[in-house]
């Protein structure tokens, strides 16, 4: 499947051609065929998967829907030479959020959306070295957990 990838800051449309990206506001991408590795991606050699595909959770709670990401079965190591730079949300296709990671840090990341959400959350990691990584998890009108 071909995306469009803004050729400044690695944004992933998931909605088809754009204008401009959303995240730095340029408007130069490339269409790019599997723009990125998804979770039935197997490394030829080693767990190089296991380390980067973004593992998300889901907790309906009484200010929304949590959605959790973290990099990695094995959490993704952070170091300056090698590292996940950001995590992309997604709502049903629709870019949502952008949060950065320095190598001080765990790659780990939450947001709320409306707790009437329902459909698909997508996440988008990129590791420095290792490129693009992909997820989703459906979601759902549930009960609301306090908290």
């Amino acid at each position: 499947m071909k995306h469009f990838v803004c050729r400044t800051c690695n944004f992933v449309s998931l909605e088809g051609k754009i204008e401009r990206c959303p995240v730095c506001g340029q408007s130069s991408f490339d269409e790019i065929e599997n723009a990125y590795k998804t979770p039935d991606f197997k490394a030829a050699t080693g767990e190089s998967e296991k380390k980067h595909i973004p593992v998300l959770s889901v907790k309906h709670k009484d200010v929304g829907i949590s959605a959790k990401v973290k990099f990695g079965e094995i959490i993704h190591p952070m170091m300056a030479e090698h590292h996940i730079e950001y995590a992309d949300f997604y709502v049903n296709n629709k870019y949502v959020s952008r949060i950065k990671f320095s190598p001080a840090v765990l790659p780990i990341a939450k947001i709320y959306v409306d707790a009437k959400t329902e459909g698909k959350i997508e996440v988008i990691g990129f590791c420095n070295l290792h490129g693009l990584w992909f997820n989703e998890t459906q979601i759902s009108k549930k009960e609301v957990i306090n908290g």
